[in-house]
Protein backbone atom coordinates (compact mmCIF):
# COMPACT_ATOMS: atom_id res chain seq x y z
CA UNK A 1 0.00 0.00 0.00
CA UNK A 2 1.63 3.66 -1.18
CA UNK A 3 2.12 6.36 1.69
CA UNK A 4 -0.99 8.50 0.94
CA UNK A 5 -3.70 5.30 0.55
CA UNK A 6 -2.00 3.67 4.00
CA UNK A 7 -2.80 7.54 5.29
CA UNK A 8 -6.11 7.60 4.04
CA UNK A 9 -6.91 4.30 5.17
CA UNK A 10 -5.46 4.58 8.77
CA UNK A 11 -7.72 7.80 8.90
CA UNK A 12 -11.06 6.28 7.50
CA UNK A 13 -10.28 3.19 10.47
CA UNK A 14 -9.98 6.13 13.09
CA UNK A 15 -13.11 7.55 12.14
CA UNK A 16 -14.93 4.32 12.40
CA UNK A 17 -13.65 4.14 15.81
CA UNK A 18 -14.31 7.54 16.93
CA UNK A 19 -17.74 6.54 16.04
CA UNK A 20 -18.23 3.17 18.02
CA UNK A 21 -19.94 3.22 21.46
CA UNK A 22 -17.58 3.20 24.18
CA UNK A 23 -17.77 2.15 27.95
CA UNK A 24 -15.49 4.60 28.92
CA UNK A 25 -17.69 7.10 27.78
CA UNK A 26 -21.17 6.42 29.23
CA UNK A 27 -21.69 3.74 26.02
CA UNK A 28 -21.50 7.34 23.45
CA UNK A 29 -18.91 7.29 20.59
CA UNK A 30 -15.77 9.35 21.64
CA UNK A 31 -17.21 11.43 18.95
CA UNK A 32 -20.98 10.90 18.33
CA UNK A 33 -21.28 13.81 15.83
CA UNK A 34 -19.15 12.49 13.15
CA UNK A 35 -21.13 9.37 12.20
CA UNK A 36 -24.12 11.83 11.10
CA UNK A 37 -21.88 14.09 9.10
CA UNK A 38 -19.29 11.19 7.56
CA UNK A 39 -22.82 9.45 6.33
CA UNK A 40 -24.38 12.46 5.00
CA UNK A 41 -21.29 14.11 3.22
CA UNK A 42 -21.20 16.64 5.57
CA UNK A 43 -17.28 16.37 5.81
CA UNK A 44 -14.90 18.53 3.71
CA UNK A 45 -11.59 16.68 3.57
CA UNK A 46 -8.26 18.16 2.33
CA UNK A 47 -4.54 17.02 2.79
CA UNK A 48 -2.22 19.51 4.12
CA UNK A 49 1.69 19.93 3.60
CA UNK A 50 4.27 22.78 3.37
CA UNK A 51 5.79 20.93 0.56
CA UNK A 52 2.25 21.41 -1.14
CA UNK A 53 2.18 24.69 -2.97
CA UNK A 54 -1.75 24.97 -1.32
CA UNK A 55 -1.09 27.01 1.93
CA UNK A 56 -3.03 25.89 5.52
CA UNK A 57 -5.22 29.03 4.94
CA UNK A 58 -6.18 28.21 1.55
CA UNK A 59 -7.34 24.74 2.63
CA UNK A 60 -9.20 26.53 6.08
CA UNK A 61 -11.52 28.82 2.96
CA UNK A 62 -11.72 25.88 0.41
CA UNK A 63 -13.62 24.06 4.03
CA UNK A 64 -15.68 27.57 4.65
CA UNK A 65 -16.48 28.09 1.31
CA UNK A 66 -18.08 24.35 0.41
CA UNK A 67 -20.61 25.04 3.35
CA UNK A 68 -19.99 21.78 4.83
CA UNK A 69 -20.59 21.24 8.75
CA UNK A 70 -16.61 19.66 9.88
CA UNK A 71 -13.92 20.56 8.01
CA UNK A 72 -11.09 17.85 8.83
CA UNK A 73 -7.01 18.99 7.80
CA UNK A 74 -4.81 16.17 7.38
CA UNK A 75 -1.79 17.32 7.94
CA UNK A 76 1.51 15.59 6.76
CA UNK A 77 3.89 17.54 9.04
CA UNK A 78 4.48 17.15 12.52
CA UNK A 79 3.65 20.12 14.76
CA UNK A 80 6.76 21.72 15.44
CA UNK A 81 5.22 23.09 18.67
CA UNK A 82 2.86 22.04 21.19
CA UNK A 83 -0.66 21.13 20.21
CA UNK A 84 -2.02 23.86 22.28
CA UNK A 85 0.29 26.30 20.65
CA UNK A 86 -0.73 25.28 17.17
CA UNK A 87 -4.32 24.86 18.11
CA UNK A 88 -4.43 28.70 18.90
CA UNK A 89 -2.36 29.37 15.68
CA UNK A 90 -4.94 27.72 13.60
CA UNK A 91 -7.67 29.45 15.33
CA UNK A 92 -5.80 32.72 15.22
CA UNK A 93 -5.25 32.55 11.57
CA UNK A 94 -8.93 31.64 11.39
CA UNK A 95 -9.99 35.10 13.02
CA UNK A 96 -7.20 37.27 10.89
CA UNK A 97 -8.77 35.95 7.88
CA UNK A 98 -12.43 37.00 8.82
CA UNK A 99 -13.11 33.25 9.78
CA UNK A 100 -13.90 34.52 13.59
CA UNK A 101 -16.90 32.59 13.80
CA UNK A 102 -14.96 29.17 13.54
CA UNK A 103 -12.88 26.96 15.54
CA UNK A 104 -10.45 24.28 15.28
CA UNK A 105 -9.65 21.28 17.68
CA UNK A 106 -5.80 19.99 16.71
CA UNK A 107 -5.78 16.25 17.38
CA UNK A 108 -2.14 14.92 17.26
CA UNK A 109 -0.91 11.31 17.69
CA UNK A 110 1.56 12.34 19.36
CA UNK A 111 0.70 14.10 22.19
CA UNK A 112 0.01 12.22 25.40
CA UNK A 113 -3.70 12.78 25.94
CA UNK A 114 -6.28 10.69 27.23
CA UNK A 115 -9.82 11.07 28.48
CA UNK A 116 -11.11 8.74 31.18
CA UNK A 117 -8.50 6.44 30.64
CA UNK A 118 -8.39 5.97 26.78
CA UNK A 119 -6.04 7.82 24.90
CA UNK A 120 -8.29 9.22 22.25
CA UNK A 121 -5.43 10.17 19.82
CA UNK A 122 -2.94 7.67 19.30
CA UNK A 123 -4.68 6.17 16.47
CA UNK A 124 -4.90 9.58 14.24
CA UNK A 125 -2.38 8.91 11.54
CA UNK A 126 -1.17 12.21 11.21
CA UNK A 127 -1.97 15.51 12.63
CA UNK A 128 -5.52 15.87 12.07
CA UNK A 129 -7.14 19.94 12.10
CA UNK A 130 -11.06 19.80 12.72
CA UNK A 131 -12.80 22.72 12.27
CA UNK A 132 -16.67 23.64 12.60
CA UNK A 133 -18.64 26.53 13.78
CA UNK A 134 -18.02 27.73 17.46
CA UNK A 135 -21.74 27.57 17.29
CA UNK A 136 -21.95 23.77 16.27
CA UNK A 137 -19.11 23.27 18.70
CA UNK A 138 -20.86 25.28 22.06
CA UNK A 139 -24.47 22.96 20.87
CA UNK A 140 -22.11 19.33 21.11
CA UNK A 141 -20.66 20.27 24.20
CA UNK A 142 -23.79 21.22 25.56
CA UNK A 143 -26.39 18.01 24.47
CA UNK A 144 -23.29 16.03 25.64
CA UNK A 145 -23.76 17.44 29.12
CA UNK A 146 -27.17 15.57 28.94
CA UNK A 147 -25.71 12.07 28.51
CA UNK A 148 -23.71 9.93 30.51
CA UNK A 149 -20.45 10.92 27.94
CA UNK A 150 -18.46 12.28 31.11
CA UNK A 151 -19.51 9.60 33.54
CA UNK A 152 -16.34 7.94 33.52
CA UNK A 153 -14.11 11.15 33.57
CA UNK A 154 -11.47 11.77 36.16
CA UNK A 155 -10.89 15.02 37.98
CA UNK A 156 -7.65 15.39 35.50
CA UNK A 157 -9.94 15.38 32.44
CA UNK A 158 -11.99 17.77 33.47
CA UNK A 159 -9.74 20.21 34.38
CA UNK A 160 -7.60 20.02 31.02
CA UNK A 161 -10.71 20.50 29.25
CA UNK A 162 -12.69 24.21 30.11
CA UNK A 163 -12.73 24.14 33.98
CA UNK A 164 -16.00 26.77 33.27
CA UNK A 165 -17.98 24.69 31.93
CA UNK A 166 -17.90 21.33 34.02
CA UNK A 167 -17.68 23.46 37.69
CA UNK A 168 -20.34 21.38 38.80
CA UNK A 169 -19.17 18.14 38.01
CA UNK A 170 -15.80 19.28 39.23
CA UNK A 171 -16.92 20.13 42.79
CA UNK A 172 -18.90 16.25 42.65
CA UNK A 173 -15.40 14.78 41.91
CA UNK A 174 -13.65 16.88 44.80
CA UNK A 175 -16.42 15.98 47.25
Amino acid sequence: MDGSKEVIQKLLDYLVWLQTPNESFGGVPICPFIKGDFESDRIKFSVYSQRHEKSLTEHITEYVESGKSTGIIVQLDPVRTTRKRYQRFVNKLMKEKGFGDYKSLVLDPLEDWSLAGIETRKMAPCVLINIGTREDFAKAAKYMTKTKYYDGFLLEDFKRLKPKTYRKRMKELNG
